[in-house]
């Protein structure tokens, strides 16, 4: 039986990647020039920007909560964040 702690962490972690690729596809490729990703960066956009907001608080929270050695998803998954963030202030857009 997998632990409930795990779980979360990996869930958290998932969702951490998958705000990633969104925001670093969306600045790389123009999303618009494909009628689908155009799409489906418009549904995905107001759900992907809440989670990027919530996510580094929830990581946060798991970090200090935890309290646990720094090979855990919870703290990969708040430096996969940072990267994000620290990507999303320092590019241009295309």
């Amino acid at each position: 039986m997998i632990d409930k702690k795990y779980k979360y962490d990996l869930l958290l972690f998932i969702f951490s990647i998958v705000c990633c690729v969104f925001w670093i596809v969306s600045r790389t490729i123009n999303v618009y020039q494909y009628k689908f990703l155009g799409a489906f960066f418009e549904l995905a956009f107001l759900p992907m920007l809440i989670l990027f907001f919530v996510l580094p608080i929830l990581l946060f929270i798991q970090v200090f909560k935890t309290k646990t050695s720094l090979k855990t998803y919870s703290v990969i998954a708040l430096l996969i964040q940072f990267i994000t963030i620290l990507f999303l202030t320092t590019r241009d857009y295309f």
